[in-house]
């Protein structure tokens, strides 16, 4: 059996919005993470749209995220860095963060994610999702969606 990356989104999903960090679906996620044998999971949010929000996210959510979850955040990803992988894969520049985000959704900007950096059998945790399996046979990649409310 293949081992999964796992990825996890914010608001709604773990939290309830950027500003307040209440948890939601916290121990549905922590108990799937446990069933997984992962401890290691990247945070991948809309919410995190800069460098900045990263720092803060780090300042204000990481610990108790961690603890919470009972695993360990590997890495952050923020919309800019999502959009400039989505570039120098698709070769489309986007003007502002929103309109990838409207245009391209979590799920496209997952699999452009996965893709750019050819990524092998990953998961993305969301609600934002529909609980759908991508499977590339031609490079052996497996990338799973899994809506947070059904786990």
């Amino acid at each position: 059996m293949e081992r999964f990356k796992v990825f996890i989104g914010l608001e709604k999903t773990i939290i309830d919005d950027w500003h307040n960090g209440m948890l939601v679906n916290a121990s549905r996620v922590r108990e799937f993470l446990a069933k997984q044998d992962i401890t290691y999971f990247t945070v991948f949010s809309f919410a995190i749209r800069n460098e900045m929000d990263k720092l803060d996210f780090d300042k204000r959510h990481r610990q108790w995220l961690e603890k919470a979850l009972d695993g360990i955040v590997l890495d952050v990803l923020s919309v800019q860095d999502m959009v400039e992988a989505d570039n120098k894969l698709t070769g489309i520049v986007w003007e502002q963060l929103d309109e990838f985000v409207s245009i391209r959704g979590k799920m496209g900007a997952f699999i452009n994610w996965v893709n750019y950096h050819e990524m092998d059998h990953c998961i993305l945790v969301d609600d934002l999702v529909s609980n759908i399996s991508v499977i590339d046979h031609d490079r052996n990649r497996t990338t799973k969606f899994i809506k947070v409310g059904t786990l």
